[in-house]
């Protein structure tokens, strides 16, 4: 028996609220009404919801402003999506399966496809969709269900990048 899961990557108030230092702007807010959607209907698929969850000394800050830091608001799902329940997994790094329980939970579920949605498609989606592809899982990426802080360019270049290198299927 074939088993979906939907992934939902960063959807958290650290990114999609102005009041936190990696809140991505109306670019990636532009996403909620179609991930709602999505999970309205498909809810008969299990959710797993990724969630940055740093600790306050994490090493990411050397590169990015302190985020998401465990036990603060900025880690908690947003508002628009609390509706569809589902498993949180907290994560510290852009690969959502690196020292995660993910990939234990797509064990125990039986799951062969996984479609993610979420942010940002150049950094967690692009790498956690990579690292579900090296698990021979079959991928596939709501292109109207993922945002980025960058361009549109690069956006565009990291579903190119699944699609033809990862064979992840941009649906």
């Amino acid at each position: 028996m074939k088993t979906e899961v939907i992934l939902v990557i960063d959807m958290i108030k650290g990114f999609f609220q102005e009041n936190f230092p990696l809140y991505g702007g109306d670019k990636v807010r532009e996403i909620i009404p179609y991930v709602s959607e999505f999970l309205r209907l498909y809810s008969h698929i299990p959710i797993i919801y990724l969630c940055d969850h740093h600790a306050p000394d994490d090493k990411e800050f050397q590169m990015l402003p302190p985020h998401c830091i465990e036990g603060t608001e900025e880690t908690e799902l947003i508002e628009e999506l609390r509706p569809y329940p589902g498993i949180i997994v907290p994560k510290t790094r852009f690969n959502g399966l690196y020292q995660t329980d993910l990939e234990d939970i797509l064990r125990k579920l039986k799951v062969d496809t996984v479609t993610i949605m979420g942010i940002c498609t150049d950094i967690s989606v692009l790498f956690t969709a990579a690292a579900l592809r090296e698990r021979d899982y079959t991928v596939r990426v709501a292109a109207q269900g993922v945002a980025s802080f960058s361009s549109l360019e690069i956006q565009h270049f990291a579903l190119k990048q699944m699609d033809t290198i990862l064979g992840v299927k941009i649906i």
